[in-house]
């Protein structure tokens, strides 16, 4: 009986979810998983985040922890205690897109083939749709709602949107959560009273995170709009 070769790699990545879920239950990995120990640890962390060789470590983990499906968020907030704010951006920015962009590189290679012939039967096809059509916003919009979740890279992966449109959206989507939470996570440091959370270096993240999120969603409609106004047949 000749196996389907879709149906294989399904398999192999469901294996490889099984095998992340239970690495992620060690408990040597699962106590550096939680805000709670990276507080513990924070001077050891950071002395060691501040070798030569730290940043490069740092953006290891953090590409490692996408692809496993950890918790991403938690290295990021490391970043921002432990480093310079936007060195820690930088950082955690390169990691970001490098791990997402593996993954999604997963998703196409071992789910495209068995799920892509499904969703063109399934109601699910005209956000697939909408997603290959204009894909540098659909995907930043999906990557700021979902933060780094990797599920965003499984539905680009299993969708036709190109490698370039996937990695900008993506980049365009992670830069302000990163930078969100990194100045958030650098800020805590000296935080001793709500006036000192109200400063305008803690405010303005969160200001340019909505008005980004806005600004795609106006962009979105307005691309909407135009692509159903062209749609429309001429009238006599």
């Amino acid at each position: 009986m000749k196996l389907d070769k879709s149906r294989v790699k399904l398999l192999a990545f469901a294996l490889f979810i099984v095998l992340c879920i239970a690495l992620a239950q060690l408990p040597g990995v699962r106590k550096f998983l939680t805000l709670e120990s990276i507080n513990a640890h924070l001077q050891s962390l950071s002395a060691a985040a501040n070798t030569p060789q730290g940043p490069f470590i740092y953006v290891g983990i953090i590409i490692l922890v996408i692809i496993f499906h950890m918790p991403a968020l938690v290295p990021v907030v490391l970043g921002g205690l432990v480093y310079d704010p936007w060195l820690a951006v930088c950082l955690s920015l390169t990691g970001g897109v490098i791990g997402s962009t593996l993954t999604f590189l997963m998703a196409r290679f071992f789910l495209r083939d068995f799920f892509a012939p499904r969703l063109q039967k399934s109601f699910l096809i005209k956000y697939v749709a909408y997603l290959e059509a204009h894909g540098i916003f659909t995907m930043a919009m999906m990557r700021m709602l979902a933060a780094m979740s990797p599920i965003p890279s499984w539905l680009a992966g299993v969708s036709k949107i190109s490698i370039r449109d996937y990695v900008v959206g993506n980049l365009i989507g992670l830069f302000p959560l990163i930078v969100l939470v990194t100045v958030v996570a650098n800020r805590l440091r000296a935080i001793t009273s709500l006036s000192d959370l109200l400063r305008p270096d803690t405010m303005i993240p969160f200001a340019l995170f909505m008005a980004l999120v806005v600004a795609i969603f106006v962009v979105r409609t307005k691309l909407k709009a135009r692509a159903e106004t062209t749609a429309e047949p001429a009238v006599d």
